[in-house]
Formats: structure tokens, sequence, C-alpha cells
């Protein structure tokens, strides 16, 4: 009887063991993805730390900026920025030390003193730093429906008397197609498209880049196309069914950005490092980038988060701290 329940126990460990080895394989099963590509179109730069807040008016310091700089220039040459208030204004000084191109952003809100401040510090900037190359009024403000697009062209139209470089808005990507009278009024159309806040599974959600694209080059086919925003989340809540580990970030850019760059598209990945201080208003958002907080790098063959196999499949591995990239 002893013998015939040890022999008993021993089958339901084993049946156990076999489960949980089940199903450890199947979370970790290997994932195909290309290689990162030895340079991107662009990085989008917020370059707050790990305990600064803008609500808050704590800023980076310029030896912390540069740092960051200095880590996205070995993969780009082009950032973009989304404001030049407090120390963000330093950012094309500090740029033009690492060889970078600076698509020099204004922050548009219902705050108007604030955004007199911005206009006027950028079109300073602008016309006095080689590195700034565009001027962006207003990041998603027509979204969150804090400007009107009447009140925006003006804006816009200052702005382009002002300066000499190119100078547009950037929008999700339906915006323009809502406001196509806007065209009349930049250099260029600056959209956002980014699958993961739209409900596209990850499978499709590539496709899904490029077939906005091409829409967009449809319905303003005299104007240069910048996709101003890619990315996919590392972390945080699901949406529609898609995941936001640093394996689908990692596989959703490599794939991505490689497609973008054989097809000869401008580009900038949202972001370099995550933002923690945005989590509270924009959840997954606030953790986009391509490296985390505080600088630990993500590593730029994918060894942060996975470790290759000889037949080109990626597995889950041990973070490491190399470079920047998922």
């Amino acid at each position: 009887m002893a013998s015939r329940k040890f022999g008993l126990n021993l089958v339901i460990v084993l049946a156990i063991a076999a489960l949980f080895t089940g199903f450890w394989a199947l979370i970790n099963r290997p994932v195909t993805a290309p290689n990162w590509p030895e340079q991107i179109s662009g990085f989008s730069y917020s370059p707050f730390q790990q305990g600064q807040y803008p609500q808050k008016d704590q800023y980076p310091t310029d030896e912390q900026m540069r740092r960051d700089l200095e880590i996205m220039s070995k993969l780009t040459d082009n950032i973009r920025t989304y404001s030049v208030d407090g120390t963000l204004g330093d950012i094309p000084k500090l740029a033009e030390e690492f060889g970078l191109r600076v698509t020099l952003g204004i922050w548009i809100s219902p705050d108007l003193e604030r955004n007199e401040r911005e206009i006027q510090r950028a079109i300073e900037i602008a016309n006095s730093s080689r590195s700034v190359v565009r001027v962006v009024v207003g990041n998603e403000a027509l979204f969150r429906e804090e400007i009107t697009p009447e009140a925006l062209i003006v804006l816009l139209d200052r702005v382009r008397a002002a300066v000499k470089v190119p100078v547009t808005t950037s929008e999700q990507w339906h915006i323009w197609e809502k406001n196509p009278q806007l065209a009349k009024h930049v250099d260029l159309i600056a959209a956002h498209i980014l699958p993961f806040w739209e409900y596209i599974p990850m499978d499709k959600a590539g496709q899904y880049v490029l077939d906005r694209a091409k829409d967009l080059k449809k319905l303003f086919p005299k104007k240069q196309l910048l996709l101003s925003e890619v990315g996919w989340p590392s972390n945080g809540r699901m949406r529609g069914g898609n995941e936001t580990s640093p394996a689908d970030q990692a596989v959703y850019l490599r794939t991505l950005v490689n497609k973008l760059n054989r097809q000869g598209f401008n580009y900038f990945v949202i972001e370099a490092f995550d933002q923690p201080w945005k989590v509270s208003d924009e959840g997954s958002a606030a953790l986009t980038g391509a490296c985390s907080t505080p600088r630990a790098s993500r590593n730029s063959t994918l060894k942060a988060r996975w470790s290759r196999s000889r037949n080109g499949a990626y597995w889950p591995s041990a973070r490491s701290s190399s470079h920047c990239c998922p």
C-alpha cells in the first residue's frame, strides 16, 4: 500500500513539473526579429530624469542632457523635442556638440502666457542655432482640444514668417485628415501613427503604419511626410489584447524601423527614454522609451531582453547595459 501511494504521488509530482515546464516554454518561446539597424531616422527626446517633474519646474541639468545626447548620437543624427521651457531650450546648443539635428518643439496649451513665452524663445533659438532643422508648433494640441484649428493656423503663420527653417504642427494622423486646411499653413505633414493606442494587433501594426502613411501621402501629395511619432510601450496596461512587454516592444520596433528605413521614411521613435513622470496622466505612453530610467541601456542587439540562438530566434534573457535600443 505504501509503495502504491508513493508511486501515485510521484506521478502527480511529475505531472505538475511537466505542466510548469510546458508553461515556461510557452511564455519563453523564441521569436524571430531583424537586427536593430546601425542608424535610425530619429528619436523623440524628453530629457526628464527619475524624480524630475516639469509640472514642478524640476528640469534636468545641461550635463544630464549632454550624457543623453551622447548616447543617442551613436544611433541617430536626428532628435525631436517638445518644448523650450526651462533648460529644454539648451538642447539645440548641446546637440551641436554631437552633430545632432534638432526638430524643435513649441508646447502649445490653454496657457496663453506660456504659449507666448515658448514661441518667442523658440524663434530666437531657431534663428541662432545651427542644429535646428525644423520647428513644430504644438504637439497633439488639436487632439486634446486645447486650441482651435483657426487659432493654431495663426500661430503657424506667425512662426513661419519669423524663421528660415520648415515649420509644421504634429498631430495624430486622423487629425490631419479631419483638418486638411492645415496643409496650406505648414511646410510638411508631421503625423503620429501609434497602433497600440488604436487597439491594432501587433502582428498587423507595422502594416497599419505603412497604410496610414500611404493615405496621408495621397491626401497631401505636395507635402513631405514626417512620421513624428512611432512606437510601442514596454510596460503598462494591456490595450485591446496587446501586450506591453519589453520583448513585444523590441519585436515591433525592430521590424518597423527596418521597414521604414528600406522605404525611405523620415520618422521619430517615441521615445529615447522612459518618462515616469507621465505615468499618472498617460499610462503606457510614459513607457515607450528605447532606454529605461535611470539611463540604463536596453542594448542595441537585443541582449538587454533577448539572447540570440543559432537559428536567428530570440529568447528573453537578463538585461545588460551597453547601448540604447530594444
